[in-house]
């Protein structure tokens, strides 16, 4: 126990989050037999898996003929870094580790960028089609779940603030000369009936 907190001290960003929610009732059931068949996070390790053959077909059917020169380097890099983003937030998020918030954002805004260039970058016609079906049919709902995922990360690490109870600060006739002070360092007057002067 001291090894593993000596390590969080010298390198707290590489140790899993102590505040991981607990498995739910299901899954502590005996064999959790009742525990769904997915999870969001292994939903997203398989979607970045599955982007991996897509690459492929990218590599093979982008058009030759472009304006950059390097059209398909472009595309297949963005999709290596959502591919990479999916794996790593699912893997670092079924861990409890305390940067998967982090990696849940940025895979989440590559997301979204994605779908914005293939929108715009398509030529009219069924390549527009296609390319608005998959920005609404994949990216997009990946995104959303990536942002969720985040929010949610980020309020289990977030330590929650005390109430404080808010009430008129109401002047009364100071009790010691240090009360006087703060009344002055809270710009109030020592005597209340100084101000109606």
């Amino acid at each position: 126990m001291r090894e593993i907190r000596q390590r969080e001290e010298t390198d707290p960003m590489s140790a899993p989050s102590d505040r991981r929610p607990p498995p739910d009732a299901a899954h502590r059931s005996a064999g959790g037999g009742n525990r769904p068949w997915y999870r969001v996070e292994r939903v997203l390790v398989g979607c970045g898996l599955g982007l991996l053959p897509w690459m492929v077909v990218l590599a093979g059917g982008l058009p030759a003929v472009d304006v950059t020169g390097r059209w398909h380097v472009v595309w297949i890099g963005l999709d290596t870094l959502e591919c990479l983003g999916l794996i790593a937030t699912g893997l670092l998020a079924e861990r409890g580790h305390r940067l998967y918030p982090l990696t849940a954002t940025a895979t989440g805004t590559l997301l979204v960028v994605d779908a914005w260039f293939d929108t715009m970058t398509a030529a009219s016609g069924a390549e527009r089609v296609s390319a608005v079906a998959m920005a609404l049919g994949a990216e997009l709902p990946l995104a959303v779940v990536c942002v969720v995922l985040a929010a949610k990360g980020l309020a289990r690490l977030m330590p929650a603030l005390p109430a404080v109870p808010v009430s008129p600060v109401v002047p009364q006739e100071p009790s010691s000369p240090g009360s006087a002070a703060w009344l002055r360092v809270l710009h109030l007057p020592e005597n209340p009936s100084s101000s109606a002067r």
